[in-house]
C-alpha cells in the first residue's frame, strides 16, 4: 500500500475514533439535560398533547429543548391475546365507538377524548393506560449563527 493511501486510512480512522468519542460525550450531555429537565418544577414545564412535557434551556450559543412525550397509542389491539381480550371486554358494546375493526382493533381518532367522554374517570384511565406504551424522550438543539 502506498503512503498516500495509508495517510487517508489513518486520517479516516482518527476521525472515526474522534466522532465516536464526541457521540459518547453528546449522549452523556443529552442524558444530563434530560435529568435536569426532569428536575424542573411541573408548573415550569410546557404540557404537550397526550400527557408529555417540554422544557427549554437557553445558553449564549443556542437553545436546548427537551421533550418527554406522553405514552404513545398502540397501533392496534389484538383481541385474541389476553390483554386485548380483557380490554375489549371492558369496553364492551362501545368498541365500535372507539375502534375501527380491521384484522385488529385500531383506535379511532381522538380516542383519549372519546374514552373520557364515555367512561368514568377511573375506568377511562385504565383503558387509556391499556392503549398506550411509553415514549422515548428526545433532545434537540437550535444553534445560533
Amino acid at each position: 500500500m502506498n503512503k498516500a493511501v495509508q495517510k487517508v486510512v489513518d486520517e479516516a480512522i482518527a476521525l472515526d475514533r474522534e466522532i465516536t468519542e464526541k457521540e459518547e460525550q453528546l449522549k452523556q450531555r443529552k442524558a444530563d439535560l434530560l435529568a435536569m429537565a426532569e428536575g424542573v418544577e411541573p408548573h415550569d414545564k410546557l404540557q404537550t398533547d397526550g400527557g408529555g412535557w417540554s422544557v427549554t434551556f437557553e445558553a449564549p450559543t443556542g437553545v436546548a429543548r427537551i421533550t418527554k412525550p406522553g405514552p404513545k397509542l398502540k397501533a392496534s389491539i389484538d383481541a385474541e391475546k389476553p390483554a386485548g381480550a380483557k380490554l375489549m371486554e371492558k369496553i364492551g358494546r362501545l368498541k365500535d365507538e372507539l375502534f375501527t375493526p380491521v384484522l385488529k382493533w385500531t383506535p379511532v381518532e381522538n380516542i383519549r377524548v372519546r374514552v373520557q367522554e364515555l367512561f368514568k374517570p377511573g375506568e377511562a384511565r385504565a383503558i387509556i393506560k391499556a392503549l398506550t406504551s411509553e415514549s422515548a424522550p428526545t433532545v434537540s438543539f437550535e444553534t445560533k449563527e
